[in-house]
């Protein structure tokens, strides 16, 4: 009889990730001897978030370098990598602070956000990871990263889905590489010798035509 592991795979343990994410609730992402909560901005409740941080103290604002040049002025943006980019907010920031930082939508309110002051880190390892797996939650990619000393205690206490960016870097390769499912004739009016192919993402999530 073969041998069934009973530990989630990797796959299953990022999908469960993306999942809570979807939801709401926080995934703990783990690189070397840092333990880290990441927050999506998008869909956490705000009582939720209010309570992390009553714990945690304040978390970094982790957001694509895109929308980074969208909300700082151009003379702070002109630096800026393709990376993702670690801020730190003001300490009195509230979540509408977050919301409108990581928003899609222009910056129309009178009250500013900045200045922005952006965090210059050597190892962007944990920002790259929050922002891909968002990204394949398919959520705005933008987060509150919690970290510290209590953030393992923490994730443990609230059942959070770990995973690391070595997991999250792995799933995105190979969901890189979509497969054939299916094929079949479809005569068009344009074209009449014409055929129809599905292509399933490494994952089984997603399907393209």
């Amino acid at each position: 009889m073969p041998h069934l592991s009973r530990k989630p795979s990797r796959a299953e343990r990022v999908n469960r990730a993306r999942s809570d994410l979807a939801m709401g609730l926080p995934c703990a992402l783990r690189h070397k001897n840092t333990t880290a909560i990441l927050a999506p901005v998008e869909t956490i409740d705000a009582h939720r978030f209010a309570a992390l941080r009553s714990v945690l103290g304040v978390p970094d604002v982790i957001i694509s370098s895109r929308r980074a040049r969208a909300v700082m002025t151009a003379a702070a943006g002109k630096d800026l990598g393709d990376e993702p980019v670690r801020i730190r907010p003001p300490e009195l920031a509230d979540f509408e602070w977050y919301s409108r930082l990581a928003s899609r939508s222009p910056l129309t309110s009178p009250i500013p956000l900045g200045p922005l002051h952006v965090l210059r880190d050597d190892d962007a390892t944990l920002a790259t990871a929050a922002v891909d797996i968002l990204k394949s939650a398919e959520l705005l990619p933008a987060c509150a990263l919690f970290t510290g000393s209590e953030a393992e205690a923490v994730s443990a206490e609230m059942g959070l889905q770990r995973v690391e960016p070595s997991d999250v870097a792995t799933q995105r390769a190979e969901v890189s590489k979509p497969h054939a499912v299916a094929a079949a004739n479809l005569p068009l009016e344009a074209h009449d010798v014409s055929r129809l192919h599905v292509f399933r993402e490494g994952d089984g999530r997603i399907e393209h035509y």
